[in-house]
């Protein structure tokens, strides 16, 4: 018998409102930095650390920097392949430390990329969201899922909306430290430097901090060792709708990445005539006051959704399912969809049989055995033999 996309659907809970006034706080810290490129493993060589060349490193400086000029050739790493990312990095730290994913994520309950979290806290000013998520190991692994209207608008966009940040950042960040790596010669986004980030969100209303564990890609180190992020900006900063939405994600995006900077390209077509240093607690005074954002009701949305999805998934998903969560671009609700394994499988095979527990027949710390020639036994939990040997007194 063929199987349902949907055993079952329905309304997770409203969409969250922009005026809920909880005082809720989101704080963050940098747990640790890796480089990888499309031909290169995952590297923690401090030499990878990308940093904002130091004629650039102030608050205001005037360039002509041609975004057209040199090479023009293109390589874009795909978006879906983020996650993948993140599962690779934690793989790398069971093998690397033999720790429990837990562990690894520092007791957090929920593990995901930083555009999970971004779009969970522009909800209530912006519609639209699609997210899988599985628990593994008592821990929920959430993965974003492209929109088809985020596809078909990401279609519609020119190649120079997709190039002209990359080739950007590509001219005032300093080169490498490490000689011997040759970058590709395209301007490329497979080259990324990536952090992995703890966070906590909570209210006065609830003792219970949640903790998040996620990953995201980050753009740069200023010369004091800070982490900015960079944007590109034609003309202007202007009051309207559209610019406070482009704000307000840089806003969270800088919050989420720790980043109290914001580095900004001003162009006109493909020159950049300047270059500012916008402090990111300064971004909503740029908008008019009707169109400005407040902390407290993004960070009461993300908790109240991610609780939500916590516990609908405990009551309802079955070890063999996977727990599907949308906002449509047109909706007022959040609604939830149950997917067999079958059909949306998000964790690899090869990930879960890393975390699953081993046997190691010989180990470095292992005792000779008082009962027969050779080692003890030793599994993640303990010295079974060592124990029974105590019990039976031998």
């Amino acid at each position: 018998m063929a199987t349902l996309i949907n055993k079952q659907s329905g309304v997770l809970l409203q969409k969250p409102s922009r005026f809920n006034v909880t005082s809720t706080s989101l704080e963050t810290q940098l747990v640790e930095t890796f480089f990888v490129g499309q031909k290169h493993p995952i590297d923690y060589s401090p030499e990878f650390r990308k940093f904002v060349k130091e004629e650039y490193d102030h608050d205001e400086t005037s360039v002509k920097i041609d975004l057209t000029a040199g090479c023009n050739e293109f390589l874009e790493k795909p978006g879906t392949l983020s996650f993948d990312l993140l599962l690779d990095y934690l793989k790398e730290q069971r093998r690397l430390s033999k720790k429990s994913l837990a562990e690894i994520v520092y007791g957090a309950s929920i593990v995901c990329r930083r555009g999970v979290l971004n779009k969970l806290i522009n909800s209530p000013y912006k519609n639209e969201f699609q997210f899988a998520i599985k628990k593994f190991q008592g821990i929920y692994l959430i993965k974003e899922i492209s929109t088809e209207s985020y596809r078909q608008q990401n279609a519609r966009l020119s190649f120079n909306s997709h190039f002209y940040l990359p080739k950007f950042k590509n001219h005032i960040i300093s080169p490498f430290g490490n000689e011997s790596y040759l970058p590709p010669k395209e301007v490329s986004t497979w080259e990324q430097m990536q952090g992995v980030y703890l966070c906590e969100i909570s209210s006065k209303c609830d003792s219970i901090p949640l903790k998040i564990f996620y990953g995201t890609e980050i753009d740069a180190f200023d010369q004091e060792n800070n982490v900015v992020e960079i944007k590109l900006q034609k003309g202007d900063f202007h009051s309207s709708p559209y610019m406070a939405d482009k704000l307000r994600k840089w806003y969270f995006q800088a919050q989420l990445s720790n980043s109290d900077t914001i580095v900004v390209g001003f162009r006109s077509d493909n020159i950049v005539n300047c270059i500012k240093k916008i402090k990111t607690h300064d971004l909503p005074l740029l908008v008019q006051v009707e169109n400005r954002w407040h902390q407290f009701p993004s960070y009461a949305a993300t908790k109240t959704i991610l609780s939500s999805i916590c516990e609908f998934y405990e009551k309802h998903v079955k070890p063999n399912e996977t727990l599907i969560v949308e906002m449509p671009s047109n909706g007022s609700n959040i609604l939830y969809h149950i997917h067999d394994d079958k059909i949306e499988n998000m964790l690899p095979k090869e990930f879960k049989d890393v975390f699953e527990e081993t046997v190691t027949l010989v180990d470095q710390n292992a005792k000779p055995s008082k009962i027969n020639k050779g080692y003890v036994l030793r599994t993640e939990k303990g010295w079974f033999d060592e124990n029974i040997e105590d019990a039976l007194k031998i």
